[in-house]
C-alpha cells in the first residue's frame, strides 16, 4: 500500500489485478469519493435582500411599492430614528441607544438628514433588521445610491453569525438600477417636478445643478460596480414593472 500511496501509477496497476486487494483499493476509493461529495454539499440558507436604487426621479419607490403589493414575500425593514423623519418603517430610539448602535457596527448605514421639524435627526439601518425580514421572505431595500454604497460595503459576517448560530447562511443581495435612457431625460423630470413645488429663478437653477452633479456621480457609480439589473423607466411603467419582477425572483433561485 505504501507504494501505491506513493506513487498513483502504481496504484491504477495494483487496482487493475485481480484479487482481493485490488478490490479493495476499489472501494477505498469510492469511499473516498463518496466522502469528499458529502463534504462539498452542504445545506446553506439564503437570506435574499433586493436592494433598488436610482437617480432621484426616475421611479424607483414607485417600483419597490408595486412590487410589494403583487408579492407580499417582500417585506421593507424597520429603521431606527432619534426623531420622526421621513423614511418608512421606523422605530424611535434614544441618542444614547444610537450611538451604541453605531459604535458596535450595528448599523448598515446611518446619516443624519433633516427630520419632519426640519431639525437634524439621527437615522439608521440595524443589519439585523435587515436579516429578520428576510427570515420571513425577502428583504426590500428602495435606497438612494450614497445609501447603497454603505449598505454593499458593510460586512453582514458578524450579524449572520449571531442571528443564525448553528446554520450556514449566505446573504443573497440582487441589485437593481432603475434609471432613464439619458441625462438629460432625468433633468427635465426632476425640472418639472420642482416646478410643480413652485421653485423657480435662481432657486430652480442652483436646484437642478446640484442634483446634475449628484446624478452624474451616481450614473459613474453604477457602472464601475457592475450591478446586477438595469431598468430603464422611461414612462413604460408596465415593462418597468416586469423588469424589477424578473430581477426580484433572483432572491429565491440560484443563477448558477
Amino acid at each position: 500500500r505504501g507504494l501505491a500511496e506513493t506513487l498513483p501509477e502504481a496504484r491504477q496497476l495494483v487496482k487493475a489485478v485481480p484479487g482481493s486487494l485490488g478490490v479493495a483499493l476499489e472501494l477505498a476509493d469510492a469511499a473516498d469519493t463518496s466522502q469528499r461529495v458529502e463534504e462539498v454539499v452542504e445545506d446553506v440558507e439564503v437570506v435574499p435582500v433586493l436592494l433598488i436604487t436610482g437617480p432621484r426621479g426616475c421611479g424607483k419607490s414607485t417600483l419597490a411599492q408595486q412590487l410589494m403589493a403583487n408579492d407580499h414575500r417582500f417585506q421593507e425593514p424597520e429603521w431606527v430614528a432619534t426623531k420622526p423623519c421621513s423614511m418608512g418603517r421606523q422605530r424611535l430610539v434614544s441618542q444614547s441607544d444610537f450611538q451604541a448602535l453605531e459604535q458596535t457596527r450595528s448599523l448598515a448605514v446611518s446619516y443624519r438628514p433633516a427630520g419632519d421639524d426640519l431639525e437634524e435627526v439621527e437615522v439608521g439601518l440595524p443589519a439585523m433588521s435587515v436579516l429578520a425580514t428576510a427570515q420571513n421572505g425577502a428583504c426590500i431595500l428602495d435606497v438612494d445610491p450614497p445609501t447603497a454604497r454603505y449598505i454593499l460595503a458593510y460586512n453582514f459576517e458578524p450579524a449572520l453569525s449571531a442571528a443564525f448560530p448553528e446554520k450556514k447562511t449566505e446573504l443573497r443581495i440582487v441589485t437593481v438600477w432603475v434609471s432613464m435612457q439619458s441625462l438629460d431625460a432625468i433633468m427635465q423630470r426632476n425640472r418639472r417636478w420642482l416646478e410643480s413645488q413652485g421653485l423657480e429663478g435662481e432657486l430652480l437653477t442652483d436646484q437642478l445643478k446640484a442634483l446634475r452633479s449628484q446624478v452624474t456621480s451616481d450614473m459613474e457609480w453604477a457602472l464601475t460596480n457592475g450591478l446586477d439589473f438595469t431598468v430603464l423607466n422611461d414612462g413604460t411603467t408596465a415593462k418597468a414593472t416586469e423588469e424589477v419582477l424578473k430581477a426580484s425572483r433572483y432572491c429565491f433561485e440560484d443563477p448558477f
